[in-house]
């Protein structure tokens, strides 16, 4: 799905679920069961006190018998109740009757990883991060990719001076493309390309969508790459700083940048060897930035296996490709494996 920003709108809110009135009627003990107990006491009380004025019985024998017949109607009272409570404790909860609204719920699960990649051109998610977002969302994440700028300006010097020149919306279909048939979503922000700075606009743009995404899992570019292009590191300032008020991001990873002496220290690998061919094709989709080399297939499986060989040499060697990244927040949940869970 696509789905298309524009930054003046005011995103409304849907952290605060609307919550209805439900008619529940509690189990309570039986009126029926109160009755019947209550008539026993009173015929037997009756009884024996008209055979005491008959002289069948003495006075006290009849009193004696009057006291019996009330413990026993007691004893009724409460074995009954306790059977009661105990039918409503293997019903279940209470029944409801009449109409029912439920609480709202948001657009996701909370058991279920949002995983967002920001990023600042069309075709940076595809270099980033392509082979770790399929594997998310092979493994059941809510995945969305949130491109910042439209890329109309992104025509290299001998390009322009041979007067070719890029629409508003040619990139954006490339970037449609590439991502089509993947089950994740593209978010485009339309904003101009070349010029990004990590100002109030763009943290607080970014804030709303992270928190609109409910994300769990941030993936931008790095901060910390000195010679990569500008608005790179404009969106990985803003992205950063955006997810610090997002209460259900987790974890935020900066993806390698293809810049030269970038000075980027990968500690985390994902492991993307059955869809690199895939991320070739992805990359394919974006003809016009063809003849560029960080998009060839050349570069795109010399990388997949660089930072392998860096941390894990002796899986690198049996042929495993990865996508490499840096971490400013790493949080880990240890959840019981199928074989310790209990009914």
């Amino acid at each position: 799905m696509v789905r298309s920003v524009t930054t003046q709108r005011t995103q409304p809110s849907n952290d605060d679920p609307v919550v209805a009135t439900t008619d529940i009627t509690g189990s309570v003990l039986s009126e029926k069961v109160g009755r019947e107990a209550f008539g026993l006491f009173v015929l037997s009380f009756g009884a024996l006190g008209g055979l005491g004025a008959l002289g069948i019985l003495h006075w006290t024998a009849g009193l004696s018998a009057a006291l019996i017949g009330l413990c026993v109607s007691g004893v009724l009272i409460r074995r009954n109740s306790k059977i009661r409570w105990h039918q409503d404790a293997v019903a279940g909860p209470p029944r409801l009757r009449g109409p029912v609204t439920h609480v709202a719920r948001p657009a996701f699960s909370s058991s279920v990883e949002r995983v967002v990649a920001v990023v600042a051109h069309p075709d940076d998610a595809e270099l980033l991060c392509y082979g770790t977002l399929r594997k998310a969302r092979e493994a059941g994440a809510v995945v969305a990719v949130v491109v910042v700028t439209h890329g109309a300006n992104g025509v290299s010097i001998t390009d322009a001076d041979a007067g070719r020149q890029l629409s508003e919306d040619e990139r954006e279909k490339e970037v449609t493309a590439a991502w089509s048939d993947t089950g994740i979503d593209v978010v485009f922000l339309h904003l101009t390309d070349g010029g990004l700075v990590a100002d109030l606009h763009l943290i607080s743009l970014l804030e709303a969508e992270l928190k609109r995404l409910q994300c769990t899992l941030l993936i931008t570019h790095s901060p910390r790459a000195a010679t990569d292009h500008q608005d790179h590191l404009a969106v990985a300032t803003a992205a950063a700083n955006a997810a610090t008020r997002v209460p259900t991001c987790h974890t935020v990873l900066h993806g390698e940048p293809h810049a030269p002496r970038s000075g980027f220290s990968p500690t985390v690998l994902v492991d993307v060897t059955d869809v690199v061919d895939d991320k070739v094709r992805a990359l394919d989709a974006h003809h016009s930035q063809g003849g560029r080399w960080y998009l060839s297939s050349e570069y795109t499986r010399h990388r997949a296996a660089q930072a392998g060989w860096s941390l894990r040499p002796a899986a690198t060697a049996t042929g495993q490709a990865f996508e490499a990244f840096e971490t400013t927040l790493l949080t880990l949940t240890f959840a019981p494996s199928r074989e310790d869970a209990r009914p």
